[in-house]
């Protein structure tokens, strides 16, 4: 969640979840806290306590045997071969 508002910044609006290793009913629970991070940036709530409350909330319902981290986010693109 704490990218979230430098995604918005470069015009980066369209997230997409994968909710492969999550159980239904707590993926589209995750989807609603993206839904309110978006709304809040939109509204120009966003601070870092809000995104470290919905990480929290995220964390929660993420499988326990599953790590959360920013993927490719903080990757420099020329390290990649």
């Amino acid at each position: 969640m704490n990218e979230l508002e430098q995604l918005n910044t470069y015009h980066y609006q369209t997230w997409k979840l994968d909710g492969l290793f999550t159980s239904g009913k707590a993926f589209v629970e995750i989807a609603k806290l993206f839904v309110e991070a978006k709304n809040n940036i939109l509204a120009g709530n966003w601070n870092e306590g809000i995104a470290n409350e919905l990480t929290e909330k995220v964390r929660k319902l993420h499988p326990e045997n599953r790590e959360l981290d920013t993927g490719f986010f903080y990757i420099d693109p020329t390290s990649i071969k």
